[in-house]
């Protein structure tokens, strides 16, 4: 998340740097401390996301059109509703890993 609001700050996306800052107040809780070098660090592995919750709601992954999204979807009122929680492309994602 630092590194993408350091990215959304160089392009002045203030929607994408205000989500993005909630989000980062809301995992300080899960985390203690960041990584002095964040900017170059690669992921370890590959979270798909995917799960049921007690509510019914449910997490998956969509790869569609080189694009991976990981998307929730929860009853609606007359039908289930998808909503895209985040999304890149997969060029991206593997020049992440390489």
């Amino acid at each position: 998340m630092h590194k993408s609001i350091f990215v959304a700050r160089e392009k002045g996306d203030e929607k994408e740097i205000k989500e993005l800052e909630k989000e980062i107040v809301f995992r300080q809780r899960e985390y203690k401390s960041v990584s002095i070098d964040f900017m170059t660090m690669k992921p370890g592995y590959f979270n798909s996301g995917c799960c049921c919750f007690n509510d019914g709601d449910i997490t998956g992954i969509e790869i569609a059109d080189n694009c991976i999204h990981l998307i929730k979807w929860k009853q609606g009122k007359d039908s289930p509703e998808r909503k895209v929680l985040e999304e890149a492309g997969m060029e991206e994602i593997t020049g992440l890993l390489s």
